[in-house]
């Protein structure tokens, strides 16, 4: 059973993981990102303890503006959830990172169903927008298994969104599953 489980600062030893995992963080490989401790070669970032708590600070407990969560699969951690108000886009992006030795089992359209679940039955949320590009094909399958359509274009690809309408005109067939 998949759960979401917001970890406590002193939980982070698995994001931290999770970012340092080059098979995990391959597909981050090669982008021009502005982030302390990124490797560009290998798209892994360094999250080392001494920074957990500011980054802590900033994501846990600052719904609706920004969530994070551990995907869990009957307790254990196959990967992490987000969604972030995106100021310069005017829109809320959700992000989902499983694990690469997890992938391929199905994860992604779950793990954005238990995340729209809680943007918009906990937090309110309107709309959730990503923009994987379409190089990223398990991406976009999960996210258009999931509800996600699209609804413009992006930098990298098409602009992906679940509405709040759509999320509860699908909600019973999820249910079902």
């Amino acid at each position: 059973m998949l759960t979401l489980k917001i970890p406590r600062p002193s939980e982070l030893s698995y994001r931290a993981r999770l970012l340092a995992d080059p098979a995990t963080m391959a597909y981050n490989a090669g982008y021009a990102l502005d982030a302390p401790g990124y490797d560009k070669a290998t798209g892994t970032l360094a999250f080392p303890p001494y920074r957990w708590a500011r980054w802590a600070a900033r994501w846990l407990g600052n719904a609706p503006l920004r969530y994070y969560a551990y995907l869990l699969d009957d307790g254990a951690p196959v990967g992490s959830v987000a969604f972030h108000y995106e100021s310069a886009r005017g829109y809320t992006l959700v992000e989902v990172l499983v694990e690469a030795r997890h992938r391929g089992k199905g994860y992604c359209a779950p793990a954005l169903r238990l995340l729209a679940r809680e943007a918009f039955e906990t937090y309110g949320l309107e709309a959730l927008y990503n923009d994987p590009p379409l190089s990223r094909t398990a991406a976009q399958k999960g996210h258009a298994r999931a509800g996600f359509v699209p609804v413009g274009e992006s930098r990298e690809g098409p602009l992906l969104c679940l509405t709040r309408q759509r999320y509860f005109e699908t909600k019973a067939q999820w249910e079902a599953i």
